[in-house]
């Protein structure tokens, strides 16, 4: 009847019947409202000590996934595949004009193949599963991986499906992104004045073997070690001024 904590996501209102102390936790692209919480969990980087970065990918698998083992033909993964570049997505709307964009745009310039719900152009779907999703991805030498929004710390497993399945991930969203991954390792959208710079950039890669191979021998990592957002017993830490606690106010409830 009077926890010491509630945890609570951005769906429902019943967390607002307590009195306790509150986290909120999203994987989405939310950020808190401190009038309903005192600490987050969140997928987005939100500058307060209060709050905690924890991205959906290092929760989608494992950081053994993307780290690169020695000895690896890399010209021999490059002969493998067998396509150009792939896209999968669940929705098209304004709300991802961007990417939807993006991709009509290389797919004029080279055939994409779009194997999602969504602008399918391939007449058959991927499975839902991871496996499906990586066996598709590393047929091709890219994957358009742009986020919904460009939110600072809000990169999902669409980014590091790409880099585990072998693809050279095309990347728009994180602008904090080359801080936890390698930017050797893929194409930023960032990085050009527009998205036809981008794309010519893209095609030139293509059309280049060695070029290409520089992006995908690159460790996703810096200096093939993973990030320290893969690192979850960092939510176990209890040191410093905002150790998580219980509010003084239970415990005089309790005792009435």
């Amino acid at each position: 009847d009077w926890p010491d904590f509630i945890l609570f996501t951005h769906e429902g209102q019943r967390h607002r019947l307590y009195p306790c102390t509150k986290i909120f936790y999203t994987q989405e692209a939310y950020g808190p409202n401190w009038n309903h919480c005192d600490y987050a969990i969140l997928s987005i980087k939100v500058n307060d000590p209060r709050a905690f970065h924890l991205p959906y990918y290092s929760l989608w698998r494992t950081p053994e996934d993307l780290v690169r083992p020695a000895g690896v033909d890399y010209r021999a993964m490059l002969k493998a595949k067998s396509g150009f570049c792939s896209f999968l997505t669940w929705y098209d709307d304004r709300t991802v004009r961007i990417r939807s964009a993006f991709f009509k745009k290389l797919h004029a310039r080279k055939s994409v193949d779009s194997a999602g719900r969504a602008l399918n152009n391939t007449g058959w779907r991927v499975p839902l599963g991871r496996a499906p999703k990586l066996e598709f991805l590393s047929r091709y030498k890219f994957n358009i991986c742009f986020e919904n929004a460009d939110v600072p710390g809000w990169t999902t497993e669409k980014f590091t499906d790409a880099l585990a399945s072998g693809s050279v991930p095309i990347f728009w969203g994180d602008s904090t992104v080359k801080k936890q991954f390698n930017p050797e390792a893929f194409i930023d959208r960032r990085d050009f004045a527009s998205d036809e710079a981008c794309i010519e950039h893209i095609l030139q890669v293509d059309a280049n073997d060695d070029l290409y191979l520089k992006y995908l021998s690159a460790p996703p990592f810096h200096n093939n070690r993973p990030n320290k957002e893969w690192n979850h017993e960092r939510l176990l830490d209890r040191h410093g001024e905002h150790q998580l606690r219980p509010r003084q106010a239970n415990d005089h409830r309790r005792q009435r």
